[in-house]
């Protein structure tokens, strides 16, 4: 007997809460009003953060040292501001441009010149030893040379092709020395930084953001462009009314800004078009404009307490869970369609009944349908939840905010839905409901054995999907990309170089020389530091010696004996003998600021040689970037990396951990749900059965349309194992509830809400196939062929297999007493009774 009390306690209570909302409509109304408000004021603060550093854990080494050095360097990436237009009025406003940027304090530096008159004049002692030895050999071959065939009794004994051609190629290679300025090998720039077409002329800046912190580096790009647009005004101002300049921004931070603006806009029209698709689907289906209100509202309330509650306990969303309000449009509309539509059912069949009336259908609704949609979102919510294990914040934040959402709309669907639908849908459906249509025994067995086959052809192929982003493909249109890969070609490399701190020179140059010996091997492409123009005491000791014998052997010529060219050569490689070593407070501020914090750090400026825009060139630039700092720490150097290619390899890293994980978690996490509904392991089998034939026929689809996973889309795996599984749980619910031989009427029951269900679902989610953001896009089609594959396993294969395995395939087998009993309930007459031993399980 405690038993069977303990079974119907739940019953009761649902029976006792729903007569509650049915009783008193308006205050219950009153209660989600307020609620609603106060829910939306605080969503209203919810922001997207695009950036990869949302999508790391808190204590993630790699954040903390960005953070470190952006508080020396001021920046990440460097800015280039391109100015085009009259050839004349260029290199002035540029000047004012830079003159401007810095006192605006918005930048760290800003140049529309490059100090390299300091380097031109001391790059004779930039060389290192070994050239200046090679150097000043050919300095005494050229000058023995010279000296001789100025005196007039020189015969030239080896005067053939071969002896011209070496004296030819003395002075080849002292002019190419002589080019050569620093130790890295590296040419010197030129003063004015000018695009090849001659269409540009490039101011460069740092602005002090990174390119991963939106917020502010939204304000600092805002304040740049208000200068900007002062300065031009001060320069036609100056110049007149003829006056035609025109100025472009290319950089990290442009870019990244860029796309953050287009996913912001992408978020907003798919969470529009999925709230608008849903509604006027379930208006339509319904044929009751009042479905836009009964339904629509405790949708939203759900929705806005789920945004509130992440901006209190989240803080953002990021570019995984960004489409979440979206979806939990499709997801939270479910338990309304449901619950809708049992009420319609209940409702007398072509008359208007009166309140209480509605009152009593409400009732019945409430306990026909709460169990099996707790059940669908408990099973949901904890395939989320299970996403929380995930290191990867993309995982566990989305698993949060889902959960979330989805057990809220659950609260909010049956707490506003029903005095509302009481309110305001006061009629049933005009006639009953048309007779079920049989099922045959081949046909069951057909769809079975279909669904089976694709299963394991998919099986069989599941290896061919793979995790791959090309980032660039992935970002979709996105204005400014095709500038700023113009850009980084015309001044030589990547605007976002990693940037390497140490504490002092002497150090920058160890971790320099220490980098150098990792290039080459795929990773490293050039290492820039303030030592390459600042030698060391001893390295400039030992050129100043070089030098000097250099200059001595320059003394032996006499200048008037030569011809003009190489009197002019010569002059100036005596100028460049006589430079006397400096340090570094001889460099000018102009070169140093870029290299030195005002606390003293020094940085490195480090460029990759591989591809940046895929998973393979972030994987091997991370993987030698770290092998390189390694070596340089365990040589004693203290060395820090603000890089955010190395964040993003960092973040694919995680996700390739934690995909299998939360998949195992998530799959756990459901069965361990269905085991304390069902309990049955044989209904739990079936049920569970169908979510794996689901997933399975979706990695086969994905396999012939060549859809790939990339670090967008990944989520909705997961996402498929918590959501595909509900027309499953509801079609099992409603066969145990009619009993053997139900499923005709089962599917005309279930298969209506089934299908609205999961249009709905695949709307929340497809809308974001409308985004410019090619890997968001891939999200939307992917979330469509999961939602689609589920649809069609659980209302076409599940419904086979239990049909066959009720032995019953043909409604006339079933009692002339059941019979009758369906025809009443089909007109109205009598209400289904409530299986609680069914239902209430829980």
């Amino acid at each position: 007997m405690k038993h069977s009390t303990d079974r119907r306690r739940p019953a009761r209570v649902l029976s006792r809460l729903s007569s509650l909302i049915t009783r008193h409509p308006y205050h219950v109304l009153a209660v989600a009003a307020v609620v609603g408000v106060v829910a939306t004021s605080v969503a209203a603060r919810i922001e997207l953060d695009g950036s990869y550093l949302a999508l790391l854990p808190d204590g993630a080494s790699e954040v903390g040292e960005l953070r470190a050095v952006l508080a020396e360097a001021g920046g990440s990436g460097e800015l280039v501001l391109a100015v085009s237009g009259n050839k004349g009025e260029r290199l002035p406003f540029a000047r004012r441009l830079s003159r401007n940027l810095r006192q605006s304090g918005l930048v760290a530096w800003a140049q529309a010149e490059l100090p390299v008159g300091f380097i031109e004049k001391r790059k004779l002692l930039l060389l290192s030893k070994d050239k200046l030895a090679k150097l000043r050999g050919a300095v005494e071959r050229g000058v023995d040379k010279a000296r001789a065939k100025a005196n007039p009794m020189f015969v030239d004994l080896d005067d053939d092709d071969a002896s011209q051609k070496k004296a030819k190629d003395a002075w080849a290679e002292l002019r190419a020395l002589e080019k050569s300025s620093l130790p890295s090998g590296a040419a010197l720039p030129k003063r004015v930084l000018r695009s090849k077409d001659g269409r540009y002329l490039f101011v460069l800046a740092k602005p002090r953001a990174a390119a991963a912190e939106l917020s502010s580096g939204q304000r600092v790009l805002d304040g740049i462009n208000v200068v900007v647009a002062r300065t031009l005004r001060e320069h036609r101002a100056e110049r007149g009314a003829n006056s035609k300049l025109d100025l472009k921004l290319a950089g990290s931070l442009v870019e990244q800004q860029r796309q953050h603006q287009a996913m912001t806009r992408d978020m907003s029209t798919a969470t529009i078009v999925a709230l608008v698709g849903v509604v006027l689907l379930i208006t339509v289906f319904t044929r009751r404009l009042s479905a836009i209100v009964v339904v629509g509202a405790p949708l939203m309330l759900g929705v806005a307490v789920t945004l509130a509650l992440t901006v209190m306990f989240v803080g953002h969303l990021n570019v995984v869970s960004g489409f979440l309000v979206a979806a939990l449009v499709g997801l939270g509309i479910d338990f309304g369609v449901h619950l809708i539509l049992r009420y319609l059912d209940e409702l007398p069949v072509g008359c208007q009944p009166d309140a209480d009336a509605r009152a009593v259908a409400m009732r019945r609704a409430i306990e026909a349908t709460f169990a099996a949609c707790a059940t669908g979102a408990a099973t949901t919510a904890a395939a989320f939840l299970a996403l929380r294990i995930a290191d990867f914040r993309g995982f566990s934040e989305y698993g949060l905010i889902a959960a979330l959402g989805v057990m809220l709309t659950l609260v909010a669907t049956f707490t506003v839905l029903p005095p509302l639908a009481q309110l305001m849908v006061r009629r049933g459906r005009t006639r009953p409901r048309a007779t079920p249509r049989r099922l045959s025994r081949g046909l069951a067995w057909a769809m079975v054995v279909v669904a089976i086959g694709f299963a394991a052809v998919s099986a069989a192929r599941m290896g061919d999907v793979r995790f791959h982003n090309d980032f660039r493909s992935l970002q979709g249109k996105v204005d400014g990309l095709a500038f700023a890969d113009y850009v980084s070609k015309e001044v030589g490399g990547s605007l976002a170089p990693a940037i390497v701190m140490t504490s002092s020179l002497e150090n920058a140059r160890r971790a320099a020389a220490i980098l150098r010996r990792h290039e080459g091997e795929g990773g490293i492409k050039r290492v820039l530091s303030l030592a390459d123009v600042v030698p060391s005491a001893a390295q400039a000791r030992a050129r100043a010696a070089e030098a000097a014998r250099i200059g001595a052997a320059l003394s032996r010529v006499k200048m008037g004996l030569l011809s003009r060219d190489d009197q002019r050569r010569l002059e100036a490689l005596q100028r460049l003998a006589a430079v006397q070593p400096w340090t570094l407070d001889d460099v000018p501020q102009a070169l140093k600021r870029r290299f030195v914090s005002p606390h003293g750090k020094h940085f490195l400026l480090v460029w990759a040689a591989t591809n940046l825009r895929d998973d393979a060139g972030l994987a091997t630039w991370a993987k030698q970037l770290d092998e390189a700092i390694s070596a340089v720490r365990a040589a004693g150097v203290g060395a820090l990396v603000l890089d955010e290619n190395r964040i993003a390899a960092r973040v694919l890293d995680l996700v390739a951990v934690d995909g299998p994980r939360v998949l195992i978690a998530a799959s756990l996490a459901v069965l361990v749900v269905l085991l304390i509904y069902f309990r049955r392991p044989e209904d739990v089998l079936l049920v569970a059965g169908s979510l794996g034939l689901s997933v399975l026929a979706l990695l086969g689809v994905m396999t012939a349309v060549g859809l790939e996973l990339n670090l967008f889309n990944i989520v909705v795996l997961p996402t498929i194992i918590g959501v595909g599984i509900d027309n499953a749980v509801h079609v099992r619910h409603a066969h145990m509830r009619e009993g053997r031989g139900s499923i005709p009427r089962v599917i005309a029951g279930c298969g209506k809400a089934a299908l609205l269900s999961s249009a709905t679902t695949a709307i929340g989610f497809g809308a974001a196939v409308l985004a410019h953001h090619a890997g968001i896009a891939s999200l939307g089609w992917l979330a469509l062929l999961g939602v689609t594959s589920a649809f069609v396993i659980s209302t076409v294969a599940l419904p086979a297999l239990l049909s066959l395995s009720d032995g019953v395939v043909r409604e006339e087998a079933k009692p002339a007493i059941e019979a009758e009993r369906l025809e009443e309930i089909a007109l109205g007459a009598t209400q289904p009774p409530i299986a609680e031993s069914a239902s209430w399980r829980l």
